[in-house]
């Protein structure tokens, strides 16, 4: 009740447009798992931050310091007043926990992890609602239920993100962040089967084309709801960004070796030292979640998307000098022929032309106006 009441003066001291509220699964977790499993997942003992699936902050943290907007603290620590409601090994539905068989040892595991659909509900149910209309979402799930939880229609998924995101509208919710998803099949522990913990034993087939019908069908949802409702969706297509590091990793301060993790999971989980194998900078912490370094440049992505090239409608975030793109994906102004281009006028014969009258004495001085 102590913890409860707490909670509730925090969040009243706090202003609403500086809070981001979070959706979504490991990605995006910030110590909510950690928190129902008494600190056991994610182990620390493997180089995992705080209940982080990396070794340091996750994209919405940087995120969140980029737009000086609150830190999304975990939600379901009742100890803290927390807006991130994202559950390690959350798929996108109803669910209140994930089991699969692990390919790394397999071990048949359950965890807690509440479904997007109930992480939705659980803000709903909240009285952070009254601050809906003023405080940004930010939604990233699907790749629990590729991997995990074998979906094999991703159309299930977006299914489900459409019905979080309409129940928020109803809720008041004006403002979102939605993240697609990467070709996890370049993922460490996708290529090299059996060296995760996160990787179910009934690996999915046509993993590859599941991820592009889903990110192609998520567009189009989100252009509906957008086009249909008074609100403003950043979406946010993450996949060129990994091909862009994984092409050029120095450029963006990531280690050479991008197909072998920082963390050796097989090693780690089976008690034989050393357990990092790879340098803390490389593009993949573990065999399937990103480094904190990555994460960083996701959350720079997401900033140069809602507050470079969103429509205006998200005024208070400044571009970083020499990244500021067109406001708006929609034809920029600067796609009107400039004014310059049109037939000039034909320039008024200057008054010097004309046969001038003799200059009064005292006023040869001054030379005739140029226009």
């Amino acid at each position: 009740m102590l913890a409860a009441l707490a909670k509730c003066l925090v969040v009243d001291a706090e202003t609403c447009d500086d809070n981001v509220v979070v959706f979504g699964d490991s990605l995006s977790d910030t110590g909510n798992l950690f928190h129902s499993t008494l600190k056991a997942l994610p182990p620390a003992t493997g180089g995992y931050d705080s209940g982080r699936f990396t070794n340091g902050k996750v994209w919405v943290e940087y995120l969140a310091e980029l737009m000086e907007l609150n830190q999304p603290k975990p939600h379901y620590d009742e100890s803290v007043a927390g807006t991130n409601y994202a559950y390690g090994g959350a798929g996108s539905g109803n669910t209140r926990s994930t089991s699969w068989t692990t390919i790394l040892n397999g071990d048949s595991l359950t965890i807690p992890a509440k479904g997007l659909l109930l992480q939705t509900e659980d803000f709903l149910s909240d009285n952070s609602i009254d601050c809906a209309s003023e405080t940004l979402f930010a939604i990233w799930i699907g790749v629990v239920d590729l991997l995990m939880l074998g979906e094999t229609n991703f159309m299930n998924i977006v299914n489900n993100i459409e019905t979080s995101i309409r129940s928020l509208i109803n809720g008041g919710a004006t403002k979102f962040i939605v993240i697609n998803l990467p070709q996890v099949a370049g993922a460490p522990a996708y290529v090299d089967a059996g060296s995760s913990l996160f990787l179910s034993q009934e690996i999915p087939t046509g993993l590859e084309d599941d991820v592009t019908g889903f990110n192609k069908a998520l567009a189009d949802m989100l252009k509906t709801i957008d086009m249909s409702n008074d609100v403003t969706i950043s979406h946010v297509d993450i996949g060129p960004l990994i091909s862009e590091v994984a092409g050029d990793p120095k450029r963006f301060g990531l280690d050479d070796d991008v197909s072998t993790p920082t963390l050796n999971e097989g090693a780690f989980h089976s008690g034989q030292p050393p357990y990092i194998q790879s340098a803390q900078n490389a593009l993949w912490y573990d065999g399937v979640h990103p480094s904190t370094r990555f994460h960083e440049l996701v959350a720079k992505e997401v900033y140069r998307v809602v507050a470079c090239d969103g429509d205006g409608s998200v005024t208070s975030f400044k571009c970083p000098k020499g990244t500021k793109a067109p406001k708006s994906s929609k034809a920029p102004k600067s796609s009107k022929a400039p004014k310059a281009t049109k037939a000039p006028k034909a320039p008024k014969e200057p008054k010097a032309t004309k046969t001038p009258k003799a200059p009064k004495e005292g006023k040869s001085s001054k030379a005739p106006k140029i226009r």
